[in-house]
């Protein structure tokens, strides 16, 4: 590879890419590394990640030292260091900007001690707060009190709720090699497909019916049924509420 291929491969890379002296200081910063960061190759030149001027912490928000950076430690060792996760607050942020960086040492001709330190990393702030979210949203659903599951086009529950199996007094497991058919007392398993088609036109449907127990006993719950489709793939979306209570009243009152 010719040296001017090998700058335009560093300089064009989505991953940030630093050079760092057995010093620990930075000799080369790419652009992907600048942007990550968020100064430019003149700020970074000649600093460490020990530089005061940016805060670096661990995943628990606790600070990490220079000494335990993955660039020291690929140093020290000899040895590659990968995925290693570590946030880096600078002059100008607020928040951590996390990576995942992995320091490859580096060393001349017959050499015995690196000469410097490559480190790569990517920054995958956006990635952690997805799925901070979506650990935040599978809790919400989990610990809903309305009974929510998951349903294929084949009616065969993917994923039901805590309440679920409350309701039904069925384990999370036993439910999963089961179809809604099996709880619903009035679903005939050769017309689920109007359910489905219903609902692929409309957007939702909401019905009353009554869902079976393990131990037999009938639960009667108002369904309402959405559509839903992600990375093509298909879903039907079950949210069941027990309306026992609100019968017994309406019965009272006749």
């Amino acid at each position: 590879m010719s040296h001017k291929q090998y700058h335009d491969l560093f300089e064009t890379m989505a991953l940030g890419v630093v050079y760092q002296d057995r010093n620990g200081r930075i000799v080369a910063a790419n652009k992907a590394a600048q942007d990550i960061l968020g100064l430019t190759a003149d700020q970074m030149r000649g600093r460490t990640f020990a530089d005061p001027r940016w805060k670096t912490i661990r995943e628990d928000g606790s600070p990490l030292p220079g000494d335990e950076q993955p660039a020291k430690i690929a140093y020290q060792t000899g040895k590659p260091v990968h995925d290693f996760l570590m946030g880096v607050v600078g002059p100008k942020d607020r928040a951590p900007r996390w990576i995942l960086a992995n320091s490859i040492p580096q060393f001349k001709s017959r050499g015995k001690r690196p000469c410097q330190v490559c480190t790569t990393f990517d920054d995958i702030t956006e990635r952690r707060e997805a799925e901070r979210t979506l650990r935040l949203t599978r809790h919400a659903m989990d610990h809903s009190h309305d009974a929510i599951a998951w349903v294929g086009p084949d009616a065969r529950f993917l994923y039901v709720n805590d309440t679920v199996c409350q309701n039904l007094g069925y384990t999370r497991h036993e439910l999963l090699t089961m179809s809604a058919w099996d709880v619903d007392a009035h679903m005939e398993k050769g017309k689920a497909p109007d359910y489905w088609d219903y609902v692929r036109q409309h957007g939702t449907r909401t019905f009353e019916t009554e869902h079976r127990r393990k131990d037999g006993r009938l639960i009667p719950v108002e369904v309402a049924l959405s559509h839903l489709v992600h990375e093509d793939q298909e879903y039907f979306v079950a949210n069941a509420r027990d309306t026992s209570e609100r019968k017994r009243t309406e019965a009272e009152r006749d």
